[in-house]
């Protein structure tokens, strides 16, 4: 998936904003969830590869 268009209100409802057709506790209407994803990379010393 690419970016959403955020000039679009139907994309927006859809992958970001919890809506009354979200089936989430209607506190939550109008607000957005964040997702964090952690990412471990390694590296090595220029010009050695391992493996």
């Amino acid at each position: 998936m690419v970016n959403p268009d955020t000039d679009s209100k139907a994309e927006m409802d859809q992958l970001i904003w919890v809506t009354s057709r979200s089936h989430e506790p209607e506190w939550a209407e109008g607000g957005s969830y964040q997702v964090l994803r952690l990412c471990r990379a390694r590296s090595w010393p220029a010009g050695r590869r391992r493996g």
